[in-house]
């Protein structure tokens, strides 16, 4: 859905890479030797504390001297931070294409993602709480026609003000253009 905002949002554009699937491709970037991702943002967090970060822990008195200790423990382990390269690339098995304004990832799954999105007005809008229940409304509607009659695993409708879209969207579908044009 971040990719369908993308297009026809500013707003949509940024949640696109701090969500989608830039953020994906990121993440993969960090574990481009295959090793162990949980070590590599633990070296990552450890590489972050021993600058001249300060911190600031919040905690209940019961729990603050516990925290406390927790946090020197951690600080005072000797870590070193891990530094990958890279490229841009996706991850194995996948690739994409791009016409116009469609978009398509393609990986070795059983059924797709589909998102269509369309620029929408802000929360200060009046039509805002109408566009809110029309994807409300609309459950039922794409429930029957794409997820009973079309074959996926569920679909739905969803004005999202804060990237100022509406978007319609399904998931494990077997289709794409039929989805596309129901």
């Amino acid at each position: 859905m971040e990719a369908a905002s993308n297009a026809v949002s500013v707003i949509g554009n940024e949640m696109n890479i701090c969500e989608g699937i830039p953020f994906l491709r990121s993440v993969h970037k960090l574990n481009s030797r295959r090793d162990h991702l949980g070590q590599r943002l633990s070296n990552l967090l450890a590489g972050i504390l021993s600058t001249s970060a300060s911190a600031c822990l919040v905690a209940e008195n019961e729990y603050h001297e516990r925290l406390l200790d927790c946090y020197l423990d951690f600080k005072n382990t000797s870590h070193k931070l891990s530094h990958y390269s890279g490229d841009n690339s996706p991850p194995a098995k996948t690739s994409n294409w791009e016409t116009g304004k469609l978009k398509a990832w393609t990986t070795d799954v059983d059924g797709a993602y589909v998102a269509q999105s369309f620029p929408a007005p802000d929360l200060a809008s009046e039509d805002a709480p109408l566009l809110n229940l029309l994807g409300l409304i609309l459950y039922k509607p794409l429930q029957e026609r794409i997820r009973a009659a079309g074959g996926a695993y569920g679909a739905s409708a969803v004005y999202n003000w804060s990237s100022k879209t509406f978007s319609f969207l399904s998931w494990r579908d077997p289709r794409i253009s039929g989805t596309l044009n129901d």
